[in-house]
């Protein structure tokens, strides 16, 4: 399900669901490489990121589903209460995160390995990489 998502919401390629005959029958889905961070608990509410993605420093604030601010060379293909997307297959990732109302907070090193899929089957371009990281978040007390 989470290829499927990639692929569909892809910035980097059209996507397309015309069956291409010259092609064996392969339909035209874009995808992009990406790396999936997953919070262990859902986490509504506006929430803060920070990023090294291969000694590149990039933030940016997820509010209501949006990423609301961006900052870096990273590209940030969506965000949610679940978690987010990183474009690209970025060999080490350090990240904090945490709640814009300072309710939880999270830290991680992340060395992902990255899966191939082909959206269009077997034998049909294009092939992209994608992993998967899940992220523990902690309530912060008062």
């Amino acid at each position: 399900m989470r290829l499927a998502f990639l692929a569909l919401t892809s910035l980097l390629a059209p996507v397309a669901l015309v069956a291409c005959e010259d092609a064996g029958g392969c339909t035209e889905i874009g995808c992009s490489d990406g790396l999936f961070v997953d919070f262990d608990q859902p986490r509504p509410g506006a929430y803060d990121v920070s990023l090294v993605i291969d000694g590149q420093a990039t933030s940016f604030i997820c509010e209501g589903g949006q990423v609301a601010s961006l900052s870096g060379p990273a590209s940030i293909l969506s965000c949610s209460a679940d978690g987010f997307v990183v474009a690209g297959a970025p060999a080490r990732v350090e990240l904090n995160a945490g709640a814009a109302n300072l309710s939880w907070q999270a830290a991680a090193v992340l060395e992902p390995t990255y899966q191939p899929f082909a959206p269009n089957g077997a034998g049909c371009p294009p092939v992209c990489d994608a992993a998967e990281a899940a992220l523990e978040t902690t309530d912060v007390v008062d």
